[in-house]
């Protein structure tokens, strides 16, 4: 079930982002960034992604789907990776204020191109996990409802509750996809189940008669999952730990001028 084809060319760009972060080209730079002590306060999602991409990718490696949700994550990991990193190095040549105003202006930029992309990241994990899911309820045939499946629901309907019930695990359980996909594309007061209950049967089938493509479904929806996540919070979390008010860089400058004029009146 492969989403794309060039799955070589994004192995070799996931084996040259290591390394990158805020001037990642993901997110519009190219310059490597040096190991740094993260903050404890960070959380998970912003540097616990890489691994587990990673592990899915080599598990599923016909499947290139992962190996960009790595790139994806990664992006955003390191582009917080390069903002400690600056926070941290300061030029003895600047003042901490000015040095303040640099991480401030770098944080804020990194914090728009992520939530410029978070929408088109979102659109593109989670659209293509749904995709897959297609690709597997048209193989079973449960893409569409078939030619009787009004009469079939109307049977259905005409039932009490629990033999309306045990029909459809009947179903499930024979491979009747005449009855559950006369079910699944009905609406609630249609075909007597809920949203809810339609899920579960629908995940159900997949998982007893595709069990390997729905098993790399299940890890496509997690991938996307850790790579929105990442997107949602990292903004977020920039501008909590590096702009925040009392790191406010003209508050700084007014500091350091009225150390400066205490000084001078101390010596005179």
């Amino acid at each position: 079930m492969v989403l794309t084809t060039d799955h070589q060319d994004l192995q070799q760009k996931s084996q040259e982002s290591q390394g990158e972060g805020f001037n990642s080209p993901a997110l519009g730079g190219a310059q490597p960034v040096p190991p740094v002590d993260r903050n404890p306060g960070r959380p998970d999602i912003l540097h616990a992604g890489r691994a587990w991409h990673a592990g899915a990718s080599r598990e599923f490696p016909a499947e290139p789907f992962f190996t960009k949700a790595g790139i994806a994550h990664n992006s955003v990991s390191e582009a917080i990776d390069s903002l400690e990193h600056l926070s941290k190095t300061r030029d003895p040549r600047m003042t901490e204020a000015a040095h303040q105003d640099q991480v401030n202006k770098q944080a804020e930029k990194a914090a728009r191109q992520i939530e410029a992309k978070r929408d088109a990241v979102f659109n593109e994990f989670f659209m293509g996990a749904e995709k897959a899911e297609e690709h597997i309820l048209e193989r079973l045939g449960l893409s569409e409802e078939g030619r009787y499946a009004t009469e079939i629901r109307n049977r259905l309907m005409g039932m009490k509750e629990g033999d309306r019930q045990k029909a459809i695990s009947e179903a499930l359980m024979g491979k009747d996809v005449a009855v559950l996909a006369a079910v699944l594309h009905a609406p609630p007061f249609l075909s007597g189940m809920s949203n809810e209950q339609k899920f579960q049967l629908r995940e159900r089938y997949m998982q007893l008669n595709a069990e390997p493509a729905y098993k790399m479904l299940k890890q496509m929806r997690e991938s996307a999952s850790r790579v929105h996540d990442a997107y949602r919070t990292a903004s977020d979390y920039i501008s909590k730990t590096y702009t925040t008010s009392k790191h406010e860089p003209q508050t700084k400058k007014a500091q350091e001028a009225s150390t400066r004029f205490n000084d001078v009146l101390a010596n005179l």
